[in-house]
């Protein structure tokens, strides 16, 4: 009988959980028993320069909140319940978690700040307690528009950063781009030297790169000094060019 074969016959007590889509029940037989959210900080030390949770984008303009999850972990021998408290752990360096009963249309980028294992002295359990900084979102949003601007809205509360795919339909050189002008927050404006017809050019202040479509680096055909950020409620980018705008961003949240 297969591991999975045996979990269809186990009952989750605690509330479905995610880190990175996978659900740790199943993968781990790592049973959430309580979630707590406190205010927090991210120091220096912990920023993320790029991968998945993409600290940077924010640039810590406001203090992280702190998620603790505690877990009961059950093996049918001591060996298995180790094996899989170890492993939910090292799952939890830095996922995307999601809360799937509680708030299903909202994540959590996250990185871990601590963790502890504890043998509960019933065979097989352990208690799994993981403590993570973690920053409060809303799935990835996108927006179309054609023309010489692009106005959306952002149902976040903080400014976060934001990826920018622009198009034109010819090849043109010095194209001035400003997104959210006259805001010192977040307000910036760049020149993309070149563009060739019909290839994407991405300014992408959630990785912290600058590419084409095809992924080669054109950071150095720009002037940039720092990647944009979309702010609370109505955002604008414009430019005295016509052109495609994809944005994407992550509604953020204090809490």
């Amino acid at each position: 009988m297969s591991k999975g074969d045996v979990y269809q016959n186990l009952d989750n007590l605690g509330g479905f959980v995610t880190f990175d889509g996978v659900n740790v029940f199943l993968k781990y037989d790592a049973d959430l028993i309580d979630v707590s959210l406190t205010p927090g900080s991210v120091s220096t030390t912990s920023r993320r320069s790029t991968g998945k949770s993409s600290f940077r984008l924010y640039d810590f303009d406001f203090e992280a909140g702190k998620m603790k999850l505690k877990f009961y972990v059950h093996g049918f021998m001591r060996d298995d319940a180790l094996k899989n408290s170890n492993m939910l752990v090292r799952a939890a360096k830095d996922p995307i978690i999601k809360l799937v009963d509680d708030e299903p249309d909202f994540e959590y980028a996250t990185l871990l700040s601590s963790y502890s294992i504890e043998y509960t002295n019933v065979p097989w359990f352990y208690l799994v307690e993981i403590e993570t900084n973690a920053i409060r979102r809303m799935k990835l949003k996108t927006v179309t528009a054609s023309g010489t601007s692009i106005k959306f809205n952002n149902s976040g509360t903080v400014s976060s950063g934001v990826r920018v795919s622009i198009t034109s339909s010819a090849s043109i050189t010095n194209v001035p781009i400003s997104m959210n002008n006259g805001d010192s927050d977040v307000g910036n404006s760049i020149i993309v030297a070149s563009m060739t017809s019909g290839l994407p050019f991405i300014i992408d202040g959630i990785d912290g790169k600058v590419v084409d479509q095809n992924g080669v680096n054109r950071i150095l055909q720009t002037d940039l000094t720092r990647f944009p950020k979309v702010r609370p409620g109505e955002n604008t980018f414009t430019s005295t060019q016509s052109l495609a705008w994809t944005v994407q961003y992550y509604p953020t949240f204090e809490v």
